[in-house]
C-alpha cells in the first residue's frame, strides 16, 4: 500500500513536467501559434503566404529579404534570438574598408544599388562630378585586390599621369606644366579637351592665335620664345608679294598694318607713307595695279600719270581729238570711270531737250573743235 501512494505521488509530481516539455516551442522564446507557419500534413511544409507578421520582430522584411527563404537567415530552429546587423549575415567582401554599417553604400532592394556611393566619396575627399559621375569603378580602381578600395589616390594626376604624359597640343612635359591638373582642366567639364588654360599676359591669345595648335607656335620649345610677330611670321612677311614687303622695305612691325584676326585684313595708312590718299575704287585694286614691278619710288599721283591709256583709248568723247584737259576729275571721279560729268554748259551750247540725251559722237562726228551751234 505504501509503494502505491509513493508512486500516486510520483506521477502527479512529475506530470505538469512532462506536460510543460509538451509545449515548449522549438523556436525558442516566441508567441507565435505553430499553424501561423505550418499545417497539419507535415512539420516540414511552410505554408506559400505566413500569416506571422515579421516587423513585429524590428526587422521588417522588404527589398530581396522579402524574397529569401527563412533558413537562408535562420540556420538552425531558434528564431527568437538573431542578429539583424548586415554582417551577422553578410560577409565583408571589403574587408573593413567602409566599416560594418553596409546600408551607407547598400539597400535593401539591390546589392549593387550603391544608391549612397556619392555621398561616400564626398565623404573621402574625392565627390563625383563630371565624366566622374559615370565612370566605372574598376575605371578607377585599378591593381587591387576585388572589391578593396581604400588606398587609390585622389590627386588627378594619380590616375590620369598617362594623359599628362602623352599630351601633344601642348606638350605637358615639354611645356613644364604643373601636375596639378584642375590647373587648367574641370572634373565639372563635359570632356578633357575643355582646358581654362590662360596664355601668359604678355601674349594673350586673340583672334586667329586662339585658334590655332600649340604646336604651330611652340614646335620644339614654350620658354624664351619671342612675342614679335615678325619672330614667327617672317616667312610670311618674305613671300608676301602683293605689296611686296622686302622690296617696299616695310617694317617687321607686322602690328603697323596687320591685326590678329587675318593676315589678310591689313590697314596700310597709304596717305601716310605716300601723300596719296587711297579712296573711291582704288581702296579696292591690287598694289601692283599701280606699282607695277614693285616700284615704289617716283610715281605719280596725279590721275593721267595712271590712265593715260584710258585718256588716249576714248571715243565717246575722243579726249585727245577734243583735246580734253589732262585733269581728269573734271569729268570723273575715283569712285567710278564712268559715268562722266562733263558741263557742255561751259561751252558756247548748252545742252536742253533732246539734246541733253543723244551720244557725243551724233554732233561730233567731226571732232569737236569749230562745230557750229546754230541748228
Amino acid at each position: 500500500m505504501k509503494a502505491l501512494l509513493i508512486s500516486i505521488i510520483a506521477l502527479l509530481t512529475l506530470a505538469p513536467a512532462a506536460l510543460g516539455q509538451a509545449k515548449k516551442n522549438p523556436h525558442g522564446d516566441i508567441s507565435w501559434e505553430c499553424f501561423d507557419c505550418h499545417n497539419t500534413e507535415s512539420w516540414n511544409v511552410i505554408k506559400p503566404e505566413i500569416a506571422f507578421k515579421h516587423e513585429k520582430t524590428g526587422f521588417p522584411l522588404i527589398g530581396q529579404h522579402a524574397k529569401v527563404a527563412c533558413l537562408s537567415c535562420h540556420k538552425n530552429l531558434a528564431f527568437s534570438h538573431i542578429a539583424s546587423a548586415c554582417v551577422d549575415c553578410h560577409t565583408d567582401i571589403h574587408r573593413g574598408q567602409f566599416g560594418n554599417d553596409c546600408q551607407s553604400c547598400h539597400s535593401p532592394q539591390n546589392w549593387e544599388s550603391k544608391h549612397d556611393v556619392f555621398e561616400l566619396h564626398s565623404s573621402k575627399g574625392f565627390p563625383l562630378v563630371g565624366l566622374h559621375s559615370i565612370a566605372d569603378c574598376n575605371a578607377c580602381h585599378i591593381n587591387q585586390q576585388k572589391n578593396e578600395f581604400a588606398m587609390t589616390p585622389v590627386q588627378c594626376r594619380g590616375c590620369h599621369e598617362s594623359n599628362f604624359k602623352t599630351a601633344t597640343d601642348p606638350n605637358h612635359t615639354l611645356a613644364g606644366f604643373s601636375a596639378d591638373c584642375q590647373s587648367c582642366h574641370q572634373p565639372v567639364a563635359a570632356n578633357w579637351n575643355n582646358s581654362t588654360y590662360q596664355h601668359p599676359a604678355a601674349f594673350a591669345l586673340h583672334g586667329a592665335h586662339a585658334k590655332i595648335d600649340c604646336a604651330s607656335c611652340h614646335a620644339t620649345q614654350f620658354a624664351g620664345l619671342s612675342n614679335q610677330c615678325v619672330s614667327c611670321h617672317e616667312n610670311d612677311f618674305n613671300a608676301t608679294t602683293n605689296p611686296a614687303h622686302l622690296t617696299f622695305g616695310f617694317p617687321t612691325t607686322c602690328e603697323t598694318c596687320h591685326d590678329d584676326v587675318s593676315w589678310n585684313r591689313a590697314q596700310f595708312d597709304h596717305l601716310q607713307a605716300s601723300n596719296f590718299e587711297l579712296r573711291g575704287a582704288h581702296i579696292n585694286i591690287q598694289c601692283i595695279a599701280c606699282h607695277i614691278d614693285n616700284q615704289i619710288h617716283d610715281l605719280p599721283t596725279n590721275c593721267y600719270g595712271c590712265h593715260q591709256n584710258a585718256y588716249m583709248q576714248a571715243t565717246n568723247p575722243n579726249h585727245s581729238q577734243g583735246n580734253f584737259p589732262q585733269d581728269c576729275l573734271q569729268c570723273h571721279n575715283e569712285s567710278a570711270w564712268q559715268p562722266a560729268t562733263f558741263d557742255h554748259a561751259n561751252t558756247q551750247f548748252p545742252l536742253t531737250g533732246a539734246h541733253s540725251t543723244i551720244q557725243c559722237i551724233a554732233c561730233h562726228s567731226a571732232g569737236y573743235q569749230n562745230t557750229p551751234t546754230d541748228c
